[in-house]
């Protein structure tokens, strides 16, 4: 990640980057990394990053209130399973 007006390097994300959202105010970004743990970053750097969370893949990832929710693929089960995060700690839960 690299600060615009300097261009200097703020944080090294790595190089397996599947995708990216921000939250709707643009205050949050969070970084899916190669489809199975989840990272976020503000304005001053690194939030929090979670360990992995999927076996491959996230879907229906969505902002409410103080939490990231969507579906992981499931370790040894071919299902998907809900789980949310909570965007201010990176905290983890699975299940509804």
């Amino acid at each position: 990640m690299i600060e615009a007006s300097s261009r200097t390097l703020v944080e090294r994300i790595g190089t397996d980057v599947a995708g990216v959202m921000c939250d709707e105010p643009m205050t949050l970004l969070v970084v899916d990394h190669d489809g199975r743990s989840l990272e976020a970053f503000d304005r001053t750097g690194r939030v929090w990053k979670a360990d992995r969370i999927s076996a491959g893949g996230f879907r229906r990832l969505r902002f409410t209130g103080h939490a990231l929710v969507g579906e992981a693929r499931h370790w040894w089960r071919a299902e998907w399973v809900r789980f949310a995060v909570n965007v201010a700690t990176g905290e983890v839960r699975f299940g509804r």
